[in-house]
Order: structure tokens, then sequence, then C-alpha cells
């Protein structure tokens, strides 16, 4: 156990198993009568607004760590702020309940050999669907074998995703995908050279165009 995040490993296949199964039973929703859940425009009081923040640090621990179901409820909860409504604390308490509903999701580390290391990523984004009509973007990376490049079943793991709101003011769903790929590419490709560090060691970058590169493969998702 690291951090409220549960690690186990299989001595035979070398795979990697981590959740954060009691931290996600232990959250709480907030308190929130009929009445008071009904008052959907008022603001919240300053005690809301406190359970508010401890649900959207605990929520954003889960979703960074363990639990990519959660981001996208994880972010568009966090941009509530400075003034969040009541609307806003019933979303939250939406988000404590699905986080306890799937408590038992766990991630998987496929053992893959370094000769057949890949990274993949996909990328995604709306169109001012987020608040204030900006728009909501994400991605997720995980490193494949080497049969993904020939268009086969591969094993995949993921280790880095997020959703986010853009940045920039975009005038297209294109736009928005097109910020969210590159996002997603630059980070594709700065673990592919972590990974050449970890392979071959130190080096410098001004050589990296001469040193062997792990695998990219991207995948911008269709909508």
């Amino acid at each position: 156990e690291f951090c409220g995040v549960h690690y186990s490993q299989d001595p035979s296949t070398f795979e990697i198993v981590y959740n954060q199964s009691e931290y996600a039973r232990h959250l709480r929703p907030i308190n929130l009568s009929r009445e008071r859940a009904r008052q959907k425009q008022s603001p919240a009081t300053e005690k809301e607004i406190a359970s508010l923040r401890a649900i959207n640090g605990a929520a954003n621990w889960l979703a960074s760590q363990s639990r990519p179901d959660l981001s996208v409820q994880t972010s568009i909860s966090q941009q509530c702020f400075p003034k969040p409504l009541v609307q806003d604390l019933v979303y939250a308490n939406q988000l404590v309940h699905r986080a306890k509903q799937y408590s038992h999701v766990s991630v998987t580390v496929r053992s893959i050999p370094w000769s057949q290391l890949g990274i993949c990523f996909h990328s995604d984004a709306g169109f001012a669907n987020a608040k204030g009509n900006a728009t909501q973007a994400g991605y997720i990376l995980g490193f494949v074998d080497a049969n993904l490049e020939s268009n086969l079943p591969s094993k995949w793991s993921p280790f880095c995703w997020k959703s986010y709101k853009l940045p920039r003011v975009v005038s297209s769903t294109l736009g928005a995908e097109a910020q969210s790929f590159s996002t997603a590419c630059a980070i594709a490709e700065w673990m592919s050279l972590m990974v050449v560090e970890a392979k071959k060691g130190a080096f410098d970058l001004r050589s990296v165009r001469d040193m062997p590169k792990t695998p990219i493969v991207s995948n911008l998702a269709p909508k």
C-alpha cells in the first residue's frame, strides 16, 4: 500500500494490479435535504463549499491515480468555483456515487518485453461543452506491444490520462480536437524519451534523432 493505493503483482505473469477501493468507499457526499437540493440556482453556503472542496480534492486524487473514469466529472466539478451553486453540490454528490459504485475498478499493468514496448495515445474533445461555453478535452496514454503497429490485438496498460478545459477558445470541434491531439502527442514523445533513457542510460537531447526510439502510435477517437 502506498498513499492509499493498493498494489499487487502476479509472480508468474509479472502483471501489476492496483486500485483505491477502500479510499473510494470512504468518500462522503454533501448533506443536502430534498428541499435544499431543489434550490439549484441558490449559492452554496460556506459549509457546503468546504464540503465541496473536500470532495473535489479526494476525487482528484482518485482520478489522477487509479480512476480515469472519474476524470471528466472531477474536472467539471472543479470548474464551478469561485461561486458554486446548489446544482454543483448535487453534481458533486453524483461524482461520489459513481466513485463508490465502481470502487472495485482496478488498473492492470501488463508485462511487455523491452524489445516490444511501444506507446499509444487516444485524444478527443467536444465543442463548447464545459462551463461558460469553454471546451472540455481529454487524453489517455498507454504502453502497448509491437502487435498494434500491424493492426493486431495488443496488450495495453494506461499510464497517463487527463480531462481538462482547453486553455484557448476554439471555433470548431476540429480545432478542439487538434489542441487535445497536440498535447497528448507531446506527452507521448516525452515518455518515449524517458523509455529510451531507462533502456540506454543518459543521453544528450541534441542527439535524440540518432537514438533508437520507442514506437508511438496515435489514435484520434472518432465522434
